[in-house]
């Protein structure tokens, strides 16, 4: 070979898995927290659930979570993670109803065309595979209920110095309801002073 020829060497290689490293895979599967009142969600009111793996993931698009509402699927969507715990929402809809309790069935989680991965050491899929999650009693859904006032109270930031309204003073009494409502018109709050009524619009 000529003194002035270089040889190029091609070097070809492999991605590996490091030893001992395999994918993340769920853990458990359940809800967050129960209904505002009593054992049954109503129209409007969140369902929150999780899905934890036994390692952190990281999580992007909208993955989501089937959840059996009575003979109807209903999709729990993506929207938060921390650490191996990720979090998924559905807001009840008019005519959801399940008097035995909500299911999650076996395998629910879709990945809707998201990405779920193991972040910290190898970034491979997850297995998505998991038993499911029988009927609570504490989980039912009545979508026929009608918003009931989950508190009053007056805006705590903008309550009068020293606790006393004095002549000219604005108060801000806000009414909480156990889901989501839209409001037409000028409702009225009744509010009893000394021994007078008067209207908070």
């Amino acid at each position: 070979m000529p003194s002035n020829l270089t040889a190029i060497a091609v070097l070809t290689f492999s991605l590996t898995v490091p030893a001992g490293s395999t994918a993340p895979t769920v853990g458990s599967v359940g809800f967050v927290a129960n209904p505002y009142h009593g054992d049954t969600y109503s129209v409007g009111e969140p369902i929150t659930m999780f899905v934890s793996f036994d390692t952190a993931v990281s999580v992007s698009g909208m993955p989501q979570v089937a959840l059996t509402i009575g003979p109807r699927t209903r999709y729990a969507t993506f929207y938060h993670a921390e650490g191996r715990h990720t979090y998924f929402r559905y807001r009840v809809r008019p005519g959801d109803r399940d008097t035995n309790g909500i299911t999650i069935p076996q395998n629910a989680i879709r990945l809707n065309g998201g990405i779920i991965k193991d972040f910290v050491a190898t970034n491979t899929d997850v297995v998505l595979t998991h038993t499911a999650e029988d009927a609570s009693t504490s989980q039912k859904v009545d979508g026929s209920l009608a918003p009931a006032v989950h508190r009053i109270r007056f805006h705590a930031s903008l309550l009068p110095a020293g606790g006393t309204y004095t002549k000219g003073d604005t108060m801000w009494p806000e009414v909480w309801f156990d889901q989501a409502l839209a409001v037409s018109g000028i409702p009225q709050l009744a509010l009893g002073i000394c021994s007078r009524t008067r209207q908070a619009n």
